[in-house]
This record gives structure tokens, sequence and C-alpha cells, in this order.
């Protein structure tokens, strides 16, 4: 199901535009283990962010022009633009959806109500970084097997659209950090902001995905989904719960249709979440 492209950078880049050679995603590496692919069953994309892999799907296959499977959030989404709206969503039922500013077609893009969210491009790699080697990957894959995530009850508020409205209040927090707990229910995180501590709103498998790779995952607010169903029916749609606002990064806790956002540098974001990792890493959880 998982192959790998023969041509790969041999280190993280971003895949670049054919025509204009600009940037359309993030630096992006090949998926480390395939444990972290997505499962069959589930509505989010196959790999998580930060990284590719060519996953061969009906869609995938009759797109094969566009072999790379990424994440959504590693799209520089103000670099394209997406075409093919459905229901409630868009589709990529007549070919490529997705178009690089200079109006060449790079890929497709798709997260209609009654299929999984994929985003499918061609390998064009831009310059590639100094390899970064996620330490500890397969001992916390391991790990996580004997501590499943739990599943956190996410409050659906936020309606279909490519933008977060604004929140109801904006903090500043003096002190932050990030905690992962294992209780009868698994394995479940949370934050603590100014000394108020509350559930960090992932899906399990993400959440799993970013112990592995001991990186949060943090969306772009314009494409700030995240999916699930509602009644066997159509997808709910609620905000994902760290979001990239220019330079800043805000964690979102949603309550209905109401929402507070503490708003903290990114690179605090990701220090305090790697320190968490070590944390659970090194307690007797078992």
């Amino acid at each position: 199901m998982v192959t790998r492209p023969e041509a790969a950078p041999p280190a993280r880049a971003p895949l670049t535009c054919p025509r204009c050679a600009e940037a359309l995603t993030a630096p992006v590496e090949p998926l480390p283990d395939d444990r972290l692919l997505g499962r069959d069953d589930d509505w989010d994309p196959w790999v998580p962010q930060g990284t590719w892999a060519r996953v061969m799907t009906p869609r995938s296959a009759a797109l094969e022009a566009f072999p790379l499977q990424l994440h959504p959030h590693d799209l520089r989404a103000a670099q394209v633009t997406v075409s093919g709206f459905g229901c409630c969503g868009y589709t990529a039922f007549d070919g490529p959806n997705l178009r690089c500013r200079c109006g060449e077609p790079v890929g497709f893009f798709v997260d209609e109500c009654s299929t999984r969210i994929e985003l499918c491009l061609a390998p064009h790699w831009g310059p590639p970084e100094d390899p970064r080697p996620v330490a500890g990957l397969r001992a916390r894959l391991h790990h996580l097997s004997a501590a499943a995530p739990a599943a956190v009850r996410c409050y659906p508020g936020t309606q279909w659209d490519w933008d977060i409205g604004p929140p109801d209040c904006l903090t500043r927090p003096r002190d932050f950090s990030f905690d992962l707990l294992v209780g009868p229910g698994g394995l479940a995180a949370s934050f603590t902001a100014d000394g108020v501590s509350s559930a960090l709103v992932l899906p399990p498998h993400e959440l799993a995905r970013a112990v592995a790779l001991r990186r949060l995952p943090v969306g772009d607010e314009r494409l700030a989904l995240s999916y699930g169903l509602l009644n066997d029916a159509n997808r709910v749609m609620t905000s994902w719960t760290v979001l990239r606002r220019g330079d800043d990064v805000v964690l979102a806790e949603e309550t209905g249709a109401r929402a507070r956002v503490w708003q903290v540098w990114g690179e605090w974001f990701e220090l305090a979440w790697a320190e968490a990792v070590d944390r659970w890493e090194g307690s007797p959880w078992r």
C-alpha cells in the first residue's frame, strides 16, 4: 500500500512548483515508520505533519501524476488556489484542483464529506535541509501500543470555512506547559496556562503521532479543521486545537460555539511539547 518514489531528496525539503520554483509546502521528509500511517477506517490525512509517503488509493491512482500524499497543514496555503467545491468540501473529480499562484496545476486536495482528506503533489524538490532523524521513534511507538491514546470529547462549534472566526477572548499566558497522563481511559494530554489546566483535544491517532514524532500538530488557520461523523452521515467540522497565525501560534479551546485562545510563540509550543514527551518517557507510567 505504501511505496517510496525513486527520486527522493536526501533530507527534509519542500515541494516546489515546476514552473516558478516557489515552495508549495513546508520542508517534509519520508514517513519514518509505517505505523504512523492513517488507518483505513479513518477520515484524517494518511500521513502526519512533516512527512510524505506514496499511498496508493483509487483517487491517487487515477491522478498518478501527483504521487505524494502529504498532510494539508504542510501546504503553504497562500501559494495555491483550490477549486472543485462539492456539497461541503473540495473534490478532484475533474482532475487536478490545486494550482500554484502562477497558474501551474500542482496536485489535488480532497475533503468532501463522503471521503477522507487527501493532499497529493508531485515530487519537485526544493533545496534540502540537514536531516533531522527522530531519535527514539520506534521505542515510543512500542510504548504507545501499551498505552493507547484516549478519545477526548470534542465540541463541534466551528462552521465549514477556510478561516476561523475571532475567539471570545485572547490571552498571552505568563506560564505554559503540556502534560501527558496515563489513566483508565488511556493516554491523554493536557495543557496548563497560568495555573489553569484543561484537556488538549486531539483525535487519538493524531495524539499518538504527536507523541511518537515529538511534534505537536500545528495547523494553518486557513486549513484548521478536524473531521468526524455525526449520526453516520456528514462530517462535523471543529477547529484544530493548535493554530498558526502569522508568526505566533494559538491554542484554541472550544466549548460549543464559544472559544477561548492562548497565544504563544511557536518555538515555545514545540519546546513545551517535547519536554512533556520526555517526562512521559522517563516516568513509571506502566
